[in-house]
């Protein structure tokens, strides 16, 4: 399809896939980010240039529809071009969590709309999209996209490989990393703004407590407010994390009068640069805003 001297087009939806993109395609080219980190791709409305760089890419790597509807829509008829990475082999899906206050009620449960519409998610039903957030999924995935692009681009195929072979290695170490930073805090619980990180708390053995939403479209009831806030009390909830994708005022509002603390955690990197760096610091910045509210800083 390709040359040794000409690059495919290849484009990824959010910025932890692009960077792991951008890792493998090192010294080839550089992937189109389709989605700025600043945009949930829950809620997100492509323009016609970004339907063009889907519909025109030698290869199109997202998540899958859990996370993106919209583009597993557009992409419905080039399956030989797209590479939703959520089912890449050996990828581990966990179910959405349900029961206490990872469960939805009422409207809280009924209200909104699930991925399927496009909207906000309850994961209780389907699978959990935030899959990129385990760097052992991450290992997985490379070793795809370095598969895809070597088909899709045979001249540039060793290169690909090599690179595929040094991102694994690094994101092996930063697992290593990660969970050492944070194997003191294991036990200290927490609640998070919508259940995006389960992923993470599975790999590094953290003690999330709940989430202050069921769907990211859908504000919590009164009711839903009470019990997060009994919660907090009652399980000496140490931080309520807000996300920069949407409005603090709720975790602002619901720690209010109690110990804890609000703090921000960011699955998509939304202040970072995109590129080969990007999902690294995710990570660690992840870990460096879990550890330092619950450590009080």
């Amino acid at each position: 399809m390709t040359s040794a001297s000409a690059a495919p087009k290849v484009v990824a939806t959010i910025l932890p896939i692009h960077s792991l993109v951008a890792s493998v395609m090192a010294g080839v080219g550089e992937p189109t980010l389709l989605v700025p980190p600043q945009v949930s791709p829950h809620r997100v409305v492509l323009r016609p240039s970004q339907v063009k760089a889907l519909t025109s890419a030698d290869v199109a790597f997202w998540v899958g529809k859990g996370l993106e509807p919209k583009i597993g829509k557009i992409l419905s008829n080039s399956r030989d071009r797209s590479v939703p990475l959520m089912h890449a082999p050996g990828v581990t899906k966990l179910k959405g969590r349900s029961g206490g206050i990872w469960e939805g009620e009422g409207e809280d449960a009924h209200g909104g709309h699930g991925h399927g519409h496009g909207h906000g998610h309850d994961h209780g039903a389907e699978t959990d999209p935030h899959v990129w957030l385990d760097p052992a999924n991450a290992r997985a995935m490379a070793k795809v996209i370095a598969r895809k692009l070597s088909k899709a681009d045979p001249a540039n195929r060793e290169r690909y490989k090599a690179n595929g072979a040094k991102l694994v290695q690094q994101l092996t170490a930063l697992e290593a990393q990660v969970s050492q930073s944070l194997k003191p805090l294991r036990k200290r619980p927490f609640i998070v703004f919508h259940d995006a990180y389960q992923y993470f708390e599975r790999r590094f053995k953290l003690s999330a407590a709940g989430s202050l939403l069921v769907h990211t479209g859908h504000a919590p009831s009164a009711k839903r407010m009470f019990k997060i806030r009994k919660k907090i009390l009652g399980s000496n909830v140490v931080c309520v994390f807000r996300e920069p994708q949407f409005d603090g005022k709720l975790a602002e509002s619901v720690v209010r009068g109690t110990p804890a603390r609000v703090a921000t955690l960011d699955p998509l990197g939304s202040g970072l640069k995109p590129g080969t760096a990007a999902y690294g610091k995710l990570i660690r910045n992840l870990a460096s805003a879990i550890s330092n509210c619950l450590k009080g800083k």
